[in-house]
């Protein structure tokens, strides 16, 4: 997880996305955790830029490969229409 100053990078504008519910709490959880240590800090996220890892499990060799989120998304769209 990265925490930028938006004084010090320029960001895009955060994207309206819904979350799965587990995810929603995740956030709220690190939310409360942020603000206890950082009170008066606002924490905008911006989902457009996250990473994920993907792991292989097709060769004797197991890959941990970081994407951008919406590369994870894509494969599992592609995964559900080659079954």
């Amino acid at each position: 997880m990265l925490i930028l100053n938006s004084n010090a990078w320029l960001f895009s504008i955060p994207l309206n996305i819904i979350l799965p519910n587990k995810l929603q709490l995740i956030f709220k959880n690190f939310n409360q955790f942020y603000n206890h240590f950082y009170n008066g800090r606002k924490l905008i996220w911006l989902h457009q830029h996250s990473k994920g890892e993907l792991q292989t499990f097709f060769t004797d060799k197991i890959y941990t490969l970081q994407v951008r989120i919406y590369t994870i998304f894509y494969s599992f769209v592609l995964k559900i229409f080659d079954m």
